[in-house]
């Protein structure tokens, strides 16, 4: 006879999915790309702006060193135009991000300092990269040195609802067995099919409009409350390993697909 296990990990994740603060919509892949390109485009306004105040040749000094900014700039554009050049389907340039976002956070907390008074192309530029740290998971400036920009591609995201639906299969199966073996009633037994099969075809449905551009924080709520729903039925059943490792998978995809939508578990 199999060991019976206790499913414990990802019910207590999952139970503890609640409604999230109201955030603004997931960008998708086609609207973070169109962002990078805006984002260039307005680089190079800044740059053209620094240009003709003769301000691109200046040196500047400060405990850190010393900064040439030509230099300075041609190393932005160029970090700028690497993030363009490897966004992907599959790959949301989170190192190239976040080497571009640390690049403009230092430029926006000298902004900042007082008596500054930054050019009006600056501040226009500023609420760009604003708006593509808030897409990357994180504050601009960022809060601090070590601070990482995280974004998951669409494709990424698409691959963890994917694997939430097989693991809806599996789960299915092993609890419908504990509970046969626990002479649980009928009604038990298809309460838990019923779940379990809403679970998958909401991840389905997210999934599909993932690929489509148009999934929202609404869609995937109804997917993550899907979850809590299914694990208050078969989150604390005895399941052989497989029920066990399968759930716990999608506890773990679930936290990667709240993450991408900005909800907060």
């Amino acid at each position: 006879m199999k060991q019976l296990i206790t499913v414990t990990v990802a019910a207590a994740l999952c139970a503890g999915l609640s409604l999230p603060v109201q955030a603004a919509e997931r960008l998708n892949d086609k609207q973070v790309k169109a962002a990078v390109e805006n984002l260039r485009r307005g680089f190079d306004t800044w740059k053209d702006a620094l240009e003709k105040r003769n301000l691109d040749d200046a040196v500047i000094r400060n405990a850190s060193g010393t900064i040439e900014v030509k230099k300075f700039l041609k190393d932005f554009q160029q970090e700028i135009d690497l993030v363009k050049d490897r966004l992907k389907p599959e790959y949301a340039a989170n190192p190239e991000m976040t080497t571009v976002l640390r690049r403009a956070s230092d430029v926006e907390r000298r902004a900042q300092q007082p008596g500054q008074n930054p050019i009006t192309e600056w501040k226009e530029l500023s609420a760009q990269f604003a708006a593509l740290a808030a897409a990357y998971g994180t504050t601009f400036p960022m809060p601090s040195a070590d601070a990482v920009a995280m974004r998951w591609a669409d494709q990424e995201v698409a691959e963890r609802l994917a694997d939430i639906e097989r693991q809806c299969k599996v789960v299915a199966k092993e609890a419908d067995n504990a509970l046969k073996q626990a002479k649980a009633p009928a009604a038990d037994r298809a309460k838990a099919k019923q779940a379990l099969a809403a679970l998958a075809a909401s991840a389905k449905q997210t999934r599909e409009m993932l690929n489509k551009g148009t999934a929202t924080i609404a869609q995937a709520e109804a997917t993550l409350k899907s979850i809590k729903t299914a694990g208050e039925i078969v989150g604390g059943l005895a399941m052989p390993g497989p029920g066990k490792t399968a759930w716990d998978t999608i506890g773990n995809q679930a936290s990667v697909v709240a993450k991408s939508f900005g909800i907060a578990s």
